[in-house]
Parts: structure tokens; C-alpha cells; sequence
């Protein structure tokens, strides 16, 4: 017993189930240990990309508003920093959609 955590994922198909209530997790299994791990990781890794994107918009917000002779230059990098902002959304969102399919093989 390695240690004792909430578990998230349906213990029969190591995803997620909205029919089931969180089980205590004990790590004894390697697949259910590295699904929950992948499922930190990666909500860790949305969580900095939405932060970062949001900064960086900011940033060059403020650079346009300083020297708006620059925008040509400015503009480029606010359109490259809202399509990362979108690729990262529509990312998570395809992993929540392919979980919820594969765990109750519906999309509702």
C-alpha cells in the first residue's frame, strides 16, 4: 500500500464514471496510478498554458498601448498567443470528450 488518495476514475475501467462516486484509491495497480497522474499532469499543464496565455496578452496589451507605431508587430504575436489560448482549450476539451466516451461509450 503505497498511499491512500481520492480516486476519480470508475476502479473497473480506471476512467472517469459520473455514475460512481470517488472511491479511496490504494496503489497497488500501475494502470489506475498513471491515469490519475496523466489526469494532474495534464490538468497542471491546461491550468499554465490558460495562465501564460493570459499574461502574454497582457504583456503585449500594454506594449501596443506604449508604442502603437508598432502594432503591425505587436498584432502577430497577440494572434499567435490566441490561437495557442484556443489550441490549448480545444485540446482539453477533445481528452474530456474521448474520457467521457470511452468510459460510458456516449457522448451524454
Amino acid at each position: 500500500m503505497l498511499f491512500q488518495v481520492n480516486y476519480p476514475f470508475d476502479s473497473r475501467f480506471g476512467l472517469t464514471s459520473p455514475n460512481n462516486p470517488p472511491v479511496p484509491l490504494v496503489c497497488d495497480d500501475v494502470l489506475p496510478c498513471l491515469l490519475l497522474l496523466f489526469r494532474w499532469v495534464f490538468s497542471i499543464l491546461i491550468w499554465l498554458s490558460l495562465a501564460f496565455s493570459i499574461i502574454m496578452i497582457l504583456i503585449t496589451g500594454l506594449k501596443i498601448i506604449v508604442s502603437p507605431q508598432e502594432f503591425k508587430n505587436y498584432s502577430k504575436n497577440l494572434i499567435w498567443i490566441i490561437i495557442g489560448l484556443v489550441s490549448a482549450l480545444v485540446s482539453y476539451s477533445l481528452v474530456l470528450l474521448i474520457e467521457r466516451i470511452a468510459s460510458t461509450g456516449s457522448i451524454g
